[in-house]
Formats: C-alpha cells, structure tokens, sequence
C-alpha cells in the first residue's frame, strides 16, 4: 500500500513539473517535450524562392572590391573575415543557445542624408548624437551596443548558397564601455570575456520584387537624396524572430577589416519594389562606375555560425525552474523516510 502510494505521489509531482515548466517557457519544447519544435522552425532557403525580375549577371554586379589584392594586411590574411555564404538549410548550422538579442530601443530616423564615406566604398547615414540601442547576452553576460551608423551595398555581401539579395544594409553598433564595465561589476568579473568584439553589425538583405514600395525604404529619400524622414530602425531588429549570427570582421578596407564584429543576421529576407532597387542602382553607379560595392565571401575557417530563435515569452527562469526541483527533492526525502 504505501509502495502504491508512494508512486502515485511521484507521478503526480512529475506530471505537474512538467505543466509547470512548460507554461513558464514554452522554449523547452525544444528539450522534446513536444515533438513539434522543428516545425516551428523557419527554414531561410524558403525565403528565396520568390521570382526574381533583376538580372544580378548585368555588368552593374561585377565585384567592385578587384583591388582587394591592395588592401592592408589584415583583409588578405585574417582567417575571420566577413562576409559568408551561408548554407541553404538551417540544418547545418549551431543552434546551441549562445547569443541572445534582449531588446532594442531606436529613435526614428530624421533630418539625416545619404552620403558617401571611406573614400566612396560605401553608401552611409552617420548619426551624430543618441540614436538608440540594442541588448543582448553572450557569454552568460549582457552587454549594451550604441547604433552609430547604418551602411548599404549592392548586391548583398551575404550570400545564401551563393545566391545574392538585391541589397544589403548594414545597421553598425559600437560596445557601451559604461555598460559593460557596469555589468562586469554586478557579476563580480574584472575582465570582459567577449573584450574582442567591440561592434555588432546586423545584416538585412533585401529581395527587389513587384511594384509595391516598402514605406520604410521610401523614407530614406533616395531618388532626390532628401533629408530621411522617419525612418525606423526596429523593423529591422529580429528581437522574437530567427536569426544567424557569427563572428567576424568589417568589410570595408577602411581602416582595416578588423575582426571585431558580433554579425546578427536575420532569417526574415525584406523586400523592396524594383522600382526602389533601381534608385539605388541609379545612384550607385554615380560613384562605382557601374559596379557594385560588395565584397567577395570569405573562408569559415573553422567558426561557428550558429541558428538562434528565441520566441516570445520564452525566457527561461532558472530561479523558477530551480525552486520546483528543490520542492520535488524535499517531498521525495519526506515520502522515502514515511516509506521507510
């Protein structure tokens, strides 16, 4: 009898952990208490199988970066360059839990133009003063990174079994040193372990596609390089969405392509009109001499690219998860010396 007893008292706590857990975080489904979580899964190759209407192989898209053999050291020789080719199955790709995008918070873009920096390799909105912030987790540690400037190329520097998006923009973040020596102290840690990667590019590829202009491209003025009118950076932020990220360099030549770079790329491709592309072409082409802008994909080398997807509400609370476990122990021992 209190065999019996002490079974069903066993089964019931575990079938209650069990609903507990996974109304508190619907992220261990993942863990195989559902078997549905692959499913739920966005497999990115999907994304490119829209129609294309711009032909990439017009003499526009040949590689503007064929001086690259002239660039410093670093850029022919480091072995984490950027960008990569990624592989048209998430299936391949790290989906251990190691980066973490917690929030973001962006001003609207206005009264900023277009213009041409790093002596004309790249299109660039450069903000002067506090345009806002991302937060995110690596290494068990959060850290704050300041937007300081959003960059364009022509196609996209990020490739996916080496087919192209029409465009790439680059919205480029600088590591908040306050914040992170802030952070440091509140986990009584004297050095930084992530001190290399002192920015985090996130890279949104653009598909041209049908007549139907995208509203946030339209405010950024380029047909008659008007001042940006509104112009929102947190469409862009892939906060409960997919994403790709590694780490890697900056892929200009100016200073250098250091390897300092946290890349966050989201699965989720946009899609702007041809007509939008074609303003872009159009004013590329004042500066390149009908070429692009986008340098050629580099060697992994051995790096990790890893699949991370945090859906809503799917922060895990070890607080929570660990006062269950100590209940569950606590009713065990009670149970064991009642039964013995």
């Amino acid at each position: 009898m209190k065999a019996e007893l002490f079974i069903f008292i066993l089964n019931s706590l575990f079938q209650q952990f069990l609903s507990q857990i996974a109304a508190v975080s619907p992220i261990f489904d993942k863990f195989n208490i559902t078997d549905d979580y692959d499913k739920k899964l966005l497999n990115y190759s999907e994304k490119l199988i829209m129609p294309r209407q711009f032909d990439l192989s017009k003499p526009l898209f040949i590689n503007y970066f064929e001086k690259e053999p002239f660039w410093p050291q670093l850029c022919l020789q480091g072995l984490s360059q950027s960008p990569l080719d990624f592989p048209s199955s998430d299936s391949s790709l790290d989906k251990t839990e190691y980066f973490q995008i917690i929030s973001s918070n962006y001003s609207i873009v206005r009264s900023l133009y277009l213009t041409m920096e790093y002596n004309n390799t790249v299109h660039s909105i450069k903000f002067l003063g506090d345009q806002g912030h991302i937060i995110i987790r690596k290494n068990n540690l959060q850290y704050r990174y300041n937007v300081t400037e959003i960059q364009f190329h022509l196609p996209s520097e990020h490739t996916f079994d080496g087919v192209f998006g029409d465009l790439e923009m680059h919205i480029i973040h600088q590591k908040d040193d306050v914040y992170t020596q802030e952070m440091l102290a509140s986990n009584f840690l004297v050095a930084d372990p992530d001190i290399k990667f002192t920015q985090l590019y996130i890279a949104v590829v653009f598909m041209a596609y049908g007549s139907n202009d995208n509203d946030n491209i339209t405010a950024l003025k380029v047909k008659n390089l008007g001042p940006v009118l509104n112009f929102d950076l947190s469409l862009y932020t892939p906060i409960n969405n997919p994403f790709i990220f590694y780490e890697g360099s900056t892929t200009i030549p100016e200073p250098e392509c250091y390897e300092n770079v946290n890349w966050v790329v989201p699965v989720k491709m946009e899609v702007m009109s041809l007509a939008q592309i074609k303003l872009f072409i159009s004013w590329s082409i004042q500066t390149y001499s009908s070429k692009g802008n986008s340098r050629k994909t580099k060697p992994l080398n051995g790096r990790k690219v890893y699949y991370e997807y945090y859906p809503a509400n799917a922060t895990v609370s070890t607080t929570t998860v660990s006062n269950y476990f100590s209940v569950i122990y606590s009713l065990l021992f009670l149970l064991m010396i009642l039964y013995t």
